[in-house]
C-alpha cells in the first residue's frame, strides 16, 4: 500500500492541549495562551492568532472533560480555513445534524466543528468513551 503524503496549508490555528483526565494545573503548565479568566467547570484563554476567538477547557470532577476552540467570524474565510485545518489532520468520520465529526488517527478523541448562536464557529474535543462518537 502506498503512503501519501498530505502537505498542509492550514498552519495558524492552535489546537488545544488535548490531554483528558489531567486537572487544571497540568493543562496550565502547557498552556501558552492568555488567560482570561478561571472558575471551578473551566479555564477561558484567548485566541493566540487573529483566526482564534478564545479557547475554554472544561472540567468535571476536577479532569478535563473537553475543550472549545471558538474562532473569529470576522475572519476572511474562516469557514473554509477551519474545514481545510481539521481535513488535514483528522479522518471525517461522519456528520450529526450541522456538525462534522473529525477522528484522531489513534481514536482517542473527536472535534466535532459546528456553529451556534452562542459561540459561533467552534471546534469541540471530546474524548472517546467508545472507538466512535457515531457508535
Amino acid at each position: 500500500m502506498a503512503k501519501i503524503a498530505v502537505q498542509q496549508k492550514v498552519y495558524d490555528i492552535m489546537e488545544p492541549f488535548v490531554d483528558f483526565g489531567h486537572g487544571k494545573c497540568h493543562i496550565k503548565s502547557f498552556e501558552t495562551r492568555g488567560l482570561l479568566r478561571e472558575n471551578a467547570g473551566g479555564i477561558l484563554y484567548a485566541g493566540q492568532s487573529v483566526k482564534e476567538k478564545e479557547l475554554l477547557y472544561a472540567f468535571q470532577d476536577g479532569e478535563l472533560k473537553s475543550c472549545i476552540l471558538m474562532f473569529n467570524m470576522q475572519e476572511l474565510d474562516i469557514a473554509s480555513d477551519v474545514a481545510r485545518f481539521y481535513a488535514e489532520r483528522y479522518r471525517l468520520s461522519g456528520k450529526i445534524g450541522d456538525m462534522y465529526i473529525f477522528e484522531a488517527a489513534d481514536q482517542s478523541f473527536s472535534v466535532a466543528v459546528s456553529t451556534n448562536q452562542e459561540m459561533g464557529l467552534h471546534a469541540m474535543y471530546l474524548r472517546n468513551e467508545t472507538s466512535s462518537l457515531l457508535h
